[in-house]
C-alpha cells in the first residue's frame, strides 16, 4: 500500500493527487442546510422488474399481501440484488412503468397498494459486538436479502461487490457529492454520521479491513464537523480518516477519487480492489447498517428535491416505487413553470418524460425546472477544435476525435480509442464554446457499439449454431453408416454361418452315406 495509506500520521492528514481535468460549475446547494423530512406514502407504488439492464422475475401474485422487506422480484441468476416491498400492502395487477434511466422505455412493473398500516417482516435486531462476530458470508447474504444496490446513482448490488472485493486494506466510503444542486448526501452525513461510520465498520469486517477513509468535498463542512465527531464517539478500533478533498467536478467519480487518493488510475476493466479498496457511498453504507444492525431492508432512500419550480425544496425521505409526480406533487410543483424534470444532476443526469417514472435506490435528486433555471441549449455549431473538452476530460480521453468517429460512424474505432472509459461527466459538453452535446454523442456511440456487439453476438451464436448443426448432421450420417455397416457386417456373418451350416450338414449326409455304403459292401 502507498505509504500516503499510513496510519502513523495524524488521522485526517492525507496527501492528494488530484486528477486531469475538471470543471467548476455553480453549485445550487441551497437545501444542504435544510432539514431532512419525510414524505407522504402514495396509493400506489411502482417497481419496475429490471435493474441495470437485468431483468428480474417477480415472485408475487395479484392479491398478495406483503410486509415491508418482503420480496417482490428476484434475478434468477443472483446477477443483481432483488426487490423488496417498501410497505406493507396488497399486490396489484401487474403493469408497466418506465424505469428511471436514459431513454427507458415501459417496463413490467409489480404494483403495490400500500394498507397504511406500514408493517415491517420482523428482522434481527444486533449490536455492533454481535455484528462483527458473525460470519462474513452470512453478513453478505443479509445484505444481498435487504435488496441494497449502491446508492451513489451507478446502483451496482452491494453484496456482490463484497463478495467480489475479498480481503482489501482500506474501506474508502465516497461523500464527495460533487454534482451540482444534489444534497442528499451532505445532509445524511450531518444527520446519520453514526449509522454511516457503523456501516463502514461493518464493511470492514467484512473485507478484512485495517482502516477506513471517508472523503468529503471541502464545500461541506457541517459534514465533515458532523462525521469527526461521531468519530470520537463509535470506540472503533480501526483508524478512520476524515479527508476533506477539494471541490472540483466529477471528484466523487469513483475512478477519479481513487486517483486523487492514491495517485494510482484504475486501467479498464481493473477493479478497485486490485488496489487494495472497496468504495462504497455513505448512502450504501448506511443502508448495509440498517440492514445488518436492524434488519431493515432498503426501503426508503434521501432524496434532494430542487429546482425552481417547487415551492417546497429539501431533502426528503422517500419509499422506493413512489411515482416521480406524487413525489413533485407533495413539494409543491408548480407545474405552470415546469419544462424540465431531471433525474440526478445537471451534469450526469437526464430528463425524466414519464410522470409514472418511480423513484428507486439510485434516485439521488430530482429536479423541476423552469426555461430560467435550464434554458434550451444554444444551436450546436462545428466543432473549433480548440481543445478545451480534452483539458477538461477526467478520463484523459480525446472528445473531439470520438466525436467525429461518432459522427462517421466509425463505432469499433471510437471504442478502440477508449469510448467505453467516458464517464459521461459532461465536462466536455459544459466547456464547450460550439455547444455541442458531446456526452449525448457519446451514449448514443456506447449504444451503437452494444448493438453492434449484440449483432455479432447474434450472428456468431448462429454461426455456432450452424455449425453445431452440421457436426451433428455429419455425426448422426457417420452413426448411420455405421450402422449400416454393422447390419452388412451381421448379414455377412449371418449368411457365412448359414452357408457353414449347410455345409456342416451336408458333409454330415455324405459321412452318413458313405459310411452306410461301407457297411452294405461288408455285408456283401
Amino acid at each position: 500500500m502507498d505509504n500516503t495509506m499510513s496510519d502513523t500520521k495524524p488521522l485526517d492528514h492525507w496527501r492528494l493527487f488530484g486528477f486531469h481535468g475538471g470543471v467548476q460549475p455553480p453549485e445550487h446547494k441551497w437545501t444542504a442546510n435544510q432539514v431532512s423530512c419525510r414524505m407522504a406514502m402514495a396509493s400506489e407504488l411502482l417497481f419496475p422488474l429490471q435493474r441495470r439492464q437485468v431483468s428480474l422475475t417477480p415472485v408475487v401474485q395479484p392479491g398478495d399481501h406483503v410486509l415491508a422487506g418482503d420480496l417482490l422480484a428476484i434475478d434468477p441468476d443472483n446477477r443483481q440484488a432483488p426487490i423488496v416491498a417498501s410497505t406493507s400492502g396488497t399486490i396489484g395487477a401487474m403493469t408497466t412503468a418506465v424505469p428511471p434511466l436514459p431513454k427507458a422505455a415501459p417496463w413490467p412493473a409489480v404494483s403495490l397498494h400500500p394498507d397504511g398500516q406500514d408493517r415491517f417482516r420482523p428482522g434481527d435486531v444486533r449490536t455492533m459486538a454481535s455484528i462483527l462476530q458473525t460470519e462474513r458470508n452470512a453478513l453478505i447474504e443479509q445484505i444481498h436479502r435487504a435488496g441494497i444496490i449502491g446508492l451513489g446513482g451507478a446502483g451496482f448490488p452491494a453484496a456482490a461487490k463484497l463478495r467480489a472485493s475479498g480481503h482489501v486494506p482500506t474501506v474508502l466510503l465516497n461523500g464527495a457529492e460533487c454534482e451540482p444542486f444534489i444534497t442528499s448526501d451532505d445532509r445524511l452525513m450531518q444527520e446519520n454520521a453514526a449509522d454511516i461510520l457503523s456501516g463502514g465498520w461493518i464493511i470492514a469486517h467484512i473485507t478484512q479491513a485495517e482502516r477506513i477513509v471517508v472523503a468529503i468535498e471541502d464545500n461541506k463542512p457541517a459534514a465533515i464537523t458532523a462525521m469527526k465527531t461521531v468519530r470520537e464517539q463509535l470506540n472503533c478500533p480501526l483508524p478512520i480518516h476524515i479527508v476533506s478533498i477539494p471541490t472540483l467536478y466529477p471528484s466523487g467519480s469513483e475512478k477519479q477519487l481513487i486517483e486523487n487518493l492514491t495517485g494510482q488510475q484504475l486501467a479498464a476493466g481493473q477493479l478497485p480492489a486490485s488496489l487494495g479498496l472497496v468504495v462504497h457511498n455513505v448512502g450504501t453504507a448506511k443502508a448495509i447498517y440498517d440492514a445488518c444492525a436492524h434488519g431493515r431492508p432498503l426501503t426508503e432512500r434521501l432524496i434532494t428535491l430542487t429546482g425552481d419550480a417547487i415551492a417546497a425544496p429539501g431533502n426528503y425521505w422517500v419509499r422506493l416505487g413512489t411515482p416521480v409526480h406524487f413525489v413533485l406533487k407533495q413539494a409543491g410543483v408548480q407545474e405552470e413553470k415546469l419544462t424540465q424534470i431531471v433525474h440526478g444532476g445537471p451534469m450526469m443526469g437526464w430528463d425524466i418524460v414519464s410522470p409514472n417514472t418511480p423513484v428507486d435506490a439510485t434516485t439521488n435528486c430530482l429536479i423541476a425546472a423552469s426555461t430560467e433555471l435550464f434554458p434550451p441549449p444554444p444551436p450546436e455549431a462545428p466543432c473549433i477544435r480548440c481543445g478545451l473538452c480534452v483539458e477538461m476530460c477526467p478520463a484523459g480521453l480525446l472528445p473531439q476525435e470520438l466525436l467525429f468517429l461518432i459522427k462517421t460512424k466509425q463505432y469499433e474505432q471510437a471504442h478502440k480509442w477508449q469510448l467505453d472509459q467516458c464517464i459521461e461527466c459532461g465536462a466536455c459538453s459544459y466547456v464547450c464554446p460550439s455547444h455541442i452535446p458531446l456526452v449525448a454523442y457519446y451514449r448514443f456511440g456506447k449504444d451503437q457499439w452494444r448493438e453492434i456487439q449484440a449483432k455479432n453476438r447474434k450472428a456468431e451464436l448462429s454461426r455456432l449454431r450452424h455449425e453445431r448443426k452440421l457436426a451433428r448432421m455429419a455425426r448422426q450420417e457417420a452413426e448411420k453408416k455405421a450402422r449400416r455397416q454393422r447390419r452388412a457386417a451381421n448379414a455377412a456373418r449371418q449368411t457365412d454361418e448359414k452357408k457353414k451350416m449347410v455345409a456342416e450338414a451336408v458333409a454330415r449326409v455324405r459321412a452318413k452315406k458313405q459310411a452306410q455304403g461301407s457297411t452294405d459292401k461288408g455285408q456283401d
